[in-house]
């Protein structure tokens, strides 16, 4: 397969509130992707006990599926000192603190409390 047709370009955006749309935009919180791929995570059987006059079970109810998806992007920095790179919104997505210095540095930490979404 083509490099170019492997290529996409993505938007993320950290909500500001929980749960509620981040209105991502291309020109401000776009980066590049390659490979990438949507998989079934896995489907979601609702057992049913509901109360008969017979011993038989009723059968399970199909309750939706997660959907995943994977991606190759490259970890770079943005090519000035105190700006976050183009995918600092996807590695705070994945639970890690954005710390910026002014004119010095963009640094990221693990977070176990609160993390955005």
């Amino acid at each position: 397969m083509s490099k170019l047709t492997r290529r996409k370009v993505g938007s993320a955006k950290v909500e500001s509130t929980y749960n509620s749309d981040a209105s991502p935009s291309v020109s401000t919180d776009a980066f590049l992707m390659e490979d990438f791929n949507w998989q079934l995570e896995g489907l979601r059987m609702v057992e049913r006990p509901a109360i008969r006059n017979s011993i038989g079970a009723l059968q399970h109810v199909y309750g939706g599926a997660l959907l995943g998806c994977s991606f190759l992007c490259e970890v770079k920095g943005s090519g000035s000192a105190g700006t976050a790179p183009e995918i600092g919104q996807l590695l705070r997505g994945c639970a890690l603190d954005e710390t910026i210095v002014a004119s010095t540095s963009v640094t990221y930490a693990p977070i176990s409390d609160s993390p955005e979404s």
